[in-house]
This record gives C-alpha cells, structure tokens and sequence, in this order.
C-alpha cells in the first residue's frame, strides 16, 4: 500500500456520489442507533446504582420459610432501634376482594406502613400521608378502570379475615399490564392496626455514614435473640439484590437489542457495499486494462471502505451525542418501571466508550468483509466481462 493508493481510494469516495453516500448513510445510522441505544440503557445503570448505593445502604429481610411469621411486637421494636436504621418498613403480601358501589374483583397486593414508605420515597409516597390520618391506597390503573374507581373514592374489601376500607390516593401503572388488573397497596392502619403475622419482608435504610455491613449484623444478631436467625437478608447493592437485578433484566433487553440491531447492520451495510462496488464494475475494467493489478484494485477497495466507516462513524458518532444531549435537555425518555417500583421512569442519556466500541468494530468489520467478497467475485472476471463487452 503506498500513499498514491490511499489519495485514489480518498479521491474515489469524495467522486462516487451517491454510490459512497449510500453505503456512508448506512454506517452513520448503524452507530447512532447503537452508541443513542447504549448511551440511553447506560443512564439506567448509573442513575440505578447512584440512587441506592448514594442512599448509604437498603437491606432487605425475608423469611427463611414463606408463611412462617418471623416478627413479632418485641423484635420489631429493637429492630428500630437498632443503631444505625434510619427507616424500617414492613410490608405484607396481600389477597382478597375489593368492592366500589355494585362491583367487585380480586386483588393481590400488599399492606405497608404508610410513614414509613413516605419516608423511604417522599416523593412517590407523601400521597399515603394525610392530615386527619385517614388511611390511603395505591390501586393498578387496569383495576381502577375495571372498577370505575377515581382518586379520591372510597374502596372497600376483605383480605384473609380482615376487613378493610380506605381512599384511593393514586392510580399507578406498575412492571405489568397483568399486575395493574389486581395491584392494590393499602395502610396497615386501614386493616386495624399493624397485624405483625402478616409481616414477610422488611425494608431496611440505613443512616447516612452508617457501615452497612456493621447495621446488617447488628440486626442479625437481633433476629437471632428473638428466635430468627434463619431470616434471609439481601443487601440491594449485592450480587443477589435490587441493583444487579435490575441491571440483568434491563441488560439482558439490551443485549437483545443489540444483536438484533448487529444483524440488520450486517446485512444492510453488505447490501449498501455490495450494491455501490457492482455498479462499479466497468470502472474495474478499465482501471485494469490501463494495468492495474486485482491485487491493488482490490486494495484500494479496501481504503474506500475504511474511509466511508470512518467518515460514517464519524458523523454517526457526532450525531448520536447531539441527539442525547438534546434528550436530556428534554427530560428524559419515559421507560416501562423496573421490579418493585410502581411509576414509570425517565431515563436521559449517559455516554460511555463502549458503545462507540461495539459500533466502530461493527461497522468497520462488516465493511470490510463485504468489499473483499465482492471485489474477489468481480476480479475473477477477465477484463472483457468487467467492460461489459462480452
């Protein structure tokens, strides 16, 4: 390869026109929908583990045993006192019948401690807490519908041998269209008071600059005095917890994404080359019968390619920060809410070096491969086919 071939083959892209702006529009369109897509689930995961790990600690507890109570008055009240928990929120699973006027419907939700998730969300919960204390709930927006319930009306139900009533405070939307047609979250206080047999998880946060590891242990040791020690604690920041658990099931979409976007790439880019390097195939007859060898014509193919995924990559690349930058001055993308979280979400961009990675490696990669195919299937014609004199 010698500098007069890479000026010819910079020469060629500049002089072919739409042939070289076909196969550069593809490439620029490939790495803004992979490096915009990457840059948008890359926000999930950095705005996900900055608001539980920036929270200074979340530990769950659960049963070892489902359905066995594991708390009672006593326990629960040291576990609020424990040092080091700022907040203690228990939550039942709940089931039963809902009633509004003449209709009814199943429900499956839960029972929490209204102040508690206040403080844990105020600003998805502050709703739950009113002045005169009446008790509130959150109902899924399939099973308002179904029960022509407005916020603001009265509902009323039984779960398990309880009854209860309260004032529907917010519609919500939650993971899925198959839970917002049962989803009902209701105030222990509305049930008669806090029922601690109904307990199966409690939701710890720790107190800023509190050792979370240390407050785990403490609580532990806690369970263990009041005859649990077989309760179950995920820390949501562990492998096993909240932030990988949304990081999988959020990674592996985009995994799907990707490889779905990788082999429309594929074929898109060979077609784009395959379609602008035949056409030039008269323009190989001559260059050859002037003495040019396959070898070299093939080479200089193969520059062409590599400056059109460079410009392409370039161009993509510059667009798809403009166009994520433009997004977060937006506001953000409303996305489907992950696991445990009932209102959706808003994601912006965040841009990361792998993105840019994976397109650049794609598009170049495929680029290549499709020039040497079809420049070694038009080098085996003799220079009379090439000319289209035969």
């Amino acid at each position: 390869m010698t500098v007069i071939d890479v000026k010819l083959a910079q020469r060629n892209v500049f002089r072919q026109g739409f042939r070289s702006l076909l196969p550069l529009s593809v490439v620029l369109f490939a790495c803004l929908i992979v490096i915009l897509i990457g840059g948008i689930y890359q926000y999930l995961f950095d705005t996900l583990e900055e608001g539980v790990i920036r929270a200074e600690g979340q530990i769950w507890i659960t049963p070892a045993e489902k359905g066995r109570p594991f708390v009672d008055r006593g326990l629960f009240q040291s576990l609020g006192g424990t040092d080091g928990v700022s907040i203690l929120s228990p939550r039942a699973t709940l089931s039963g019948i809902i009633g509004f006027g003449e209709k009814s419907s199943l429900f499956s939700g839960r029972a929490v401690d209204a102040d508690a998730e206040a403080a844990m969300d105020p600003e998805n919960n502050d709703v739950l807490i009113s002045a005169d204390r009446e008790p509130k709930a959150k109902i899924g927006k399939l099973l308002a519908e179904g029960l022509g319930v407005a916020e603001g009306d009265w509902i009323s139900g039984i779960a398990g041998d309880d009854g209860f009533s309260a004032r529907i405070a917010r519609i919500v939307t939650t993971e899925s269209e198959e839970n917002d047609r049962f989803f009902l979250e209701i105030p222990f206080s509305s049930l008669g008071g806090m029922n601690y047999d109904l307990i199966d998880s409690l939701h710890v946060t720790v107190k800023p600059g509190a050792n979370p590891e240390s407050v785990a242990a403490r609580l532990k040791n806690a369970f263990a005095a009041g005859g649990h020690a077989d309760a179950v604690f995920t820390r949501y920041t562990s492998p096993e917890g909240y932030v990988n658990a949304v990081r999988t099931i959020y990674g592996n979409n985009l995994a799907f994404i990707l490889i779905v976007i990788a082999i429309t790439v594929f074929f898109t880019i060979s077609a784009a080359f395959t379609l602008s390097l035949t056409e030039r195939t008269k323009e190989l007859g001559t260059m050859r019968s002037f003495g040019a060898s396959p070898s070299r014509l093939g080479l200089i193919f193969q520059i062409e390619s590599c400056f059109l995924s460079l410009y392409g990559f370039g161009f993509g690349f510059a667009l798809s920060l403009a166009i994520g930058s433009l997004v977060n001055l937006l506001g953000g993308i409303e996305m489907p809410p992950p696991p445990t979280v009932a209102e959706a979400i808003h994601v912006g961009f965040h841009f990361h070096p792998v993105y840019p990675a994976l397109a650049f490696v794609l598009v170049f990669g495929i680029g290549q491969l499709s020039t040497f195919a079809v420049t070694r299937r038009l080098n085996r014609m003799n220079i009379i086919g090439q000319l289209g004199l035969d």
